[in-house]
């Protein structure tokens, strides 16, 4: 990678150079210091190579995300008669609140086209929505991982 530099910016850069000395035996006392420290290697972060849905998609947490809504979906039976009354309450109360402001909304919607024009308005806010998630998850493990090396 190669920089274009200023050759203005560049004559200055000499010109204070060309003033500037390092006192009579810096080099070796500099050189001879540095042999003799210890030295250190810090946790650095790697590069992110694979996209973000990728990552995201090896994380444990994701993974277990997908194997419990695998299971309510391979076994309905079983949280709708734990969860049934509870549910069937709650949709009640829910639909008593909410059916003057739904009541609107369902009619724009039954119209052809209205379905589609919502999905494409909605696409770059949920895909901008899930990629800050996947990072705010991804600082996170980051820095629980560096806490647990320190």
């Amino acid at each position: 990678m190669s920089f274009d530099i200023d050759p203005e910016i560049e004559r200055a850069w000499n010109a204070a150079d060309a003033n500037v000395t390092a006192p009579r035996g810096f080099d070796e006392r500099l050189f001879a210091r540095l042999e003799r420290e210890v030295p250190v290697r810090a946790a650095v972060a790697p590069d992110e190579v694979l996209p973000w849905w990728v990552r995201a998609a090896g994380e444990r947490h994701v993974a277990l995300a997908f194997l419990v809504a695998g299971l309510l979906l391979a076994v309905p039976a079983w949280w709708l008669r734990a969860t049934g009354p509870a549910v069937v309450d709650l949709a009640r109360t829910f639909e008593g609140f909410a059916a003057p402001w739904l009541a609107p909304l369902a009619r724009a919607l039954a119209e052809p086209g209205a379905g589609l024009a919502l999905a494409i308005g909605l696409a770059p806010l949920l895909g901008w929505g899930a990629y800050e998630l996947a990072r705010a998850v991804e600082r996170a493990t980051t820095r629980a991982a560096f806490r647990l090396h320190a």
